[in-house]
């Protein structure tokens, strides 16, 4: 089978009725091949977990129409230089892959290099105000000039979306933007310009088909993958309710870091980044300073210590426990007494030791990380 071919059946499985994410990766499993996942017969489609009689019918009606609509969308991403890519190739996102929901496909566009760089998701309100907008330029600015591997990541909406692409446009950081529809528009349309210069510098990303129209389930699955591949999500404002909040909850969810800065008690956009500081969902962020020590992105020249002298006077129980972070980053209390055969009250007041002797942090959601 050729490249072609197999794009083919791939978008196909995408845009079967009663398809998704997931599924599409059961059924390729279940069947061997994405071509053979497409010639499954209704009495084999039914005995795959999850399916039963009714998603089997489904399918089978609806792979006639996916193969028709997939043709007419590798004709699109040909004329527009679009790439798509699967799960498996070498070129999707690392980290996203780490999350159980992530995408069967992609589609990119533009000068996207993700292999070892630094991975940051920017999001709030699509009400930012000037407050908002400048800690944008104040922290990208510095991260700027210490990490240009650093990438930005953000969804190309109004607000705080749009003033951290065009800050990192400006910080000459490659930038992404995640689309909540298919390639066939840029939405907004006043951010067209802007997502034109971002193909130079960064590019965008879509699980969407060409044809697919902005709405609000999109763009909340859009959120999703903001959060899966970015190392870390900054929440900038945000209104006690928003898409940023549900972003933030997913980046929780996979176990990565979240940041929110403070704002003023009764100021309508920065009730939710309070809420999450509050709540100990996000760590408060006042300068890049703050995301460099959590992140442990610290400059090596400004933080290097002599290697003549230990960095830790610990004890041999600290330095076995403190070996084993270094190997298991980011693991919570629970987690690290269930591999150590610990005690949970012992763990906890060694691991405090260790903060006061600077060879441990604490993260949010009770997790740790050597230092």
């Amino acid at each position: 089978m050729d490249a072609t071919e197999l794009l083919r059946d791939r978008i196909a499985l995408t845009l079967i009725n009663g398809i998704g994410n997931q599924f599409a990766k059961t059924l390729t499993a279940y069947a061997g091949s994405e071509a053979d996942a497409l010639k499954l017969s209704h009495k084999r489609l039914q005995r795959i977990p999850g399916f039963g009689p009714e998603r089997a019918k489904m399918v089978e009606l609806s792979i006639a129409d996916a193969l028709k609509r997939a043709d007419q969308e590798i004709q699109f991403i040909e004329k527009h230089k679009i790439k798509a890519v699967h799960y498996s190739d070498p070129d999707y996102p690392e980290l996203l892959l780490e999350c159980a929901d992530c995408p069967f496909l992609l589609y990119m566009r533009g000068n996207i290099e993700l292999k070892d760089k630094k991975m940051l998701a920017v999001v709030g309100t699509r009400m930012a105000t000037d407050y908002g907008r400048q800690m944008i330029k104040e922290v990208l600015e510095e991260l700027a000039t210490r990490h240009p591997d650093l990438v930005i990541i953000s969804g190309l909406a109004y607000g705080i979306d749009i003033a951290a692409h065009r800050t990192a446009i400006a910080c000459h950081l490659p930038t992404i933007g995640l689309m909540g529809n298919g390639f066939a528009t840029i939405y907004p349309s006043e951010h067209r310009h802007t997502a034109v210069k971002m193909l130079e510098q960064g590019g965008l990303i879509t699980e969407f088909i060409s044809t697919a129209a902005p709405d609000r389930r999109n763009f909340l699955m859009r959120n999703r993958i903001i959060a899966g591949m970015s190392h870390a999500t900054w929440v900038v404002e945000s209104a006690i309710r928003g898409g940023s909040l549900i972003t933030a909850d997913m980046a929780n969810s996979y176990n990565r870091d979240v940041f929110a800065c403070p704002g003023r008690l009764h100021d309508p956009y920065s009730i939710g980044c309070n809420k999450l500081i509050k709540s100990n969902k996000a760590s408060l962020i006042e300068s890049a300073a703050d995301i460099e020590y959590i992140m442990g992105w610290e400059n090596n020249q400004s933080h290097a210590k002599s290697p003549s002298q230990p960095v830790y006077q610990l004890t041999e129980e600290e330095q076995q426990l403190h070996l084993f972070l270094r190997s298991h980053d980011k693991i919570t209390l629970d987690e690290l007494a269930q591999n150590t055969q610990q005690n949970v009250h012992l763990l906890s007041a060694m691991l405090l030791t260790l903060e006061f002797k600077g060879a441990v942090r604490c993260l949010p959601g009770n997790r740790y990380s050597a230092l």
